[in-house]
């Protein structure tokens, strides 16, 4: 086994590159960040170049392809999503071609119609509402396809909300400890809306099996535990031994959220996943 790697310097890509040296398992990483090595092969996924050459010089078995534009506050209508879709679809072709026999992609629960709350793979209707979502959507459908073609396995890995040391700074969770930490000024929250919150390490852990077990179809990387965000508010807040009222006194400018997000998680448990970190021990590492 021999796994082709992109979006390594991200974060969850960070966090999978640590997995694979600490089992042993043989990689190369590919993108434009980090310096040429016998791991890392310097690319512009969204480059014209011909991908092939590189490919069969690297000789993969399994490709986890995780990069693409994720920018807070800027990812969910960038025009780059369109690129991604074009760049990430050249990737496939080019691994398929090369003789690779597993692949799998990081879809996002932005696909999902999120007015039915609680989402089941191949049951909850798909209709993303951002440009971000859409373009997932398509990049799935156009990989699938890739993939039938050339008789290669295909999983793709819909990931809800993973969190974890090293995530943007302006996410929920660090902006909360900035502000028990008092470097940033309150803010409100949609203190009754409930989310599916895994840590990176279970998210990465839920990735690998994927293309160990060589999984297929469509699978959520949840938690399946309903989690308030007025419960996380007081969790951070318990942490700094701090009342919780300084952000949940406060009304959220955020309109238009699902009160209701979940992900089922019976497909990856079927592979033997298991979520390893609960909340309260995943929060308490950001001190």
């Amino acid at each position: 086994m021999k796994i082709l790697v992109t979006g390594a310097t991200g974060f969850i890509g960070r966090y999978l590159i640590d997995k694979l040296e600490s089992i042993g398992v043989s990689y190369v990483t590919l993108g434009r960040s980090g310096p040429s090595s016998e791991k890392h092969i310097q690319f512009d996924l969204l480059s014209d170049e011909d991908l092939l050459e590189k490919i069969k010089q690297i000789k993969p078995t399994h490709l986890i392809h995780l990069a693409w534009f994720v920018e807070h506050g800027e990812y969910w209508e960038s025009p780059l999503n369109i690129s991604w879709l074009a760049g990430t679809s050249r990737l496939v072709e080019a691994f398929c071609q090369s003789g690779g026999r597993h692949i799998v992609i990081t879809g996002t629960c932005a696909e999902y119609d999120w007015r039915y709350g609680y989402c089941v793979e191949d049951i909850t209707p798909l209709k993303p509402k951002t440009l971000y979502g859409i373009s997932k959507k398509s990049v799935r459908n156009v990989a699938d396809q890739i993939c039938k073609k050339y008789g290669v396995g295909f999983a793709w890995a819909r990931i809800f909300f993973p969190y974890g040391p090293g995530e943007s700074s302006d996410r929920l969770i660090p902006s909360l400890f900035k502000v028990f930490r008092g470097e940033k000024q309150p803010f409100g929250v949609n203190a009754s809306s409930y989310r599916d919150l895994l840590h990176v390490s279970d998210v990465v852990n839920a990735i690998y099996i994927c293309s160990q077990e060589e999984a297929f179809g469509d699978i959520n990387i949840s938690s399946a535990e309903p989690l308030s965000l007025s419960s996380i508010v007081r969790i951070v807040a318990s942490i700094f031994k701090k009342s919780p009222d300084i952000i949940l006194s406060l009304e959220s400018s955020r309109l238009g959220e699902p009160r209701f997000l979940i992900g089922e998680n019976n497909k990856i448990k079927a592979y033997g996943w298991r979520q390893k970190v609960l909340i309260e021990d995943g929060l308490n590492v950001y001190k």
